[in-house]
């Protein structure tokens, strides 16, 4: 498999995405946000942080060649998708308070004690906006 033309091309990728994050910086400032606003700052370094990821990939990828397979396209569409979603929440980690990549790393299970069981009435859904905004309930009233 040619890796260096599936690194340049996620670095165009990436490219791409800091420019939908300068479009949302734009966006901010049509309605009135100035840099001192929290959500512009983290656009801000959000496209700092993609353009340095980008950077990485296209200098991995520089003697990638010009012929593409199946096998690399594919491969470049999957890792693009994951990409995108990973790149893409980096403004909402940095905007959001106490919302986490991954919750789950602070719950310790001893060994040996019962499974985890979420009550019948809450869905994973409500409760992942309650973890990360968690000024509200899964009913919508001040918690």
């Amino acid at each position: 498999m040619n890796t260096a033309i599936i690194y340049k091309l996620l670095g165009m990728v990436l490219l791409s995405l800091a420019g939908a994050f300068g479009l949302c910086i734009l966006a901010g400032l049509a309605n009135g946000e100035t840099f001192a606003d929290q959500s512009l700052q983290a656009f801000a370094t959000s496209i700092g942080m993609t353009f340095a990821l980008a950077a990485l990939f296209l200098l991995l990828g520089r003697k990638g060649q010009a012929k593409l397979f199946r096998r690399e396209a594919l491969c470049v569409i999957g890792l693009s998708w994951i990409l995108a979603t990973i790149v893409g929440a980096i403004p909402y980690l940095l905007i959001v308070e106490h919302c986490e990549l991954f919750p789950m790393r602070s719950l310790r299970v001893p060994l040996g004690s019962p499974p985890l069981v979420r009550p019948p009435s809450q869905s994973f859904t409500s409760s992942r906006i309650v973890y990360c905004f968690g000024a509200h309930s899964a009913s919508g009233s001040a918690a």
